[in-house]
C-alpha cells in the first residue's frame, strides 16, 4: 500500500503553486505589460501568491477560476475584494449560493460600471 506523508502532501502542493505562480507571472506580464514593467517581480508574486490565498478563502479554488480572480486583483488593485473598498464584491465572492465559476461570471457582468469606479477612486 502506497502511504503519503503529509510533508510529501505539502510539497506536491507548493510545487504546483510554485508552477501556477509562474504561469500568471507571464501571463501577467504579457496582459498588462505597462503595468508590470513598474513593478519589482518579487512583489508581482507577492500579489500573485495573495490572490491565491484570497481565492480560496472564498472557495474559488479551480486553476481557470483562480487566474481570472488574480486578473481581477491586477487591473483594479491588490485588497479589491475587501468589505471597506468594495462591499458588492464581497458580497458576490461570498454568495454561498454560487460556485466559484458563477461568482466570477456575476463580477464580470457587474464589473464595467462598478470596477470603473473603483479604479478612478484608487488612481489606477
Amino acid at each position: 500500500m502506497l502511504a503519503i506523508r503529509k510533508e510529501q502532501t505539502a510539497a506536491l502542493r507548493e510545487a504546483a503553486i510554485l508552477k501556477f505562480e509562474n504561469q500568471m507571472f507571464h501571463r501577467l506580464q504579457e496582459g498588462f505589460p505597462e503595468e508590470c514593467a513598474l513593478i519589482e517581480e518579487p512583489r508581482i508574486r507577492g500579489w500573485i501568491r495573495h490572490s491565491i490565498e484570497r481565492a480560496e478563502a472564498f472557495r474559488i479554488t479551480r486553476e481557470s477560476e483562480v487566474a481570472h480572480y488574480i486578473d481581477v486583483m491586477f487591473a483594479l488593485w491588490r485588497d479589491f475584494d475587501q468589505p471597506e473598498t468594495a462591499p458588492w464584491v464581497v458580497k458576490v465572492l461570498s454568495d454561498a449560493n454560487l460556485i466559484g465559476h458563477a461568482k466570477m461570471e456575476k463580477l464580470s457582468r457587474m464589473a464595467p460600471y462598478e470596477l470603473q469606479a473603483l479604479r478612478v477612486m484608487h488612481g489606477r
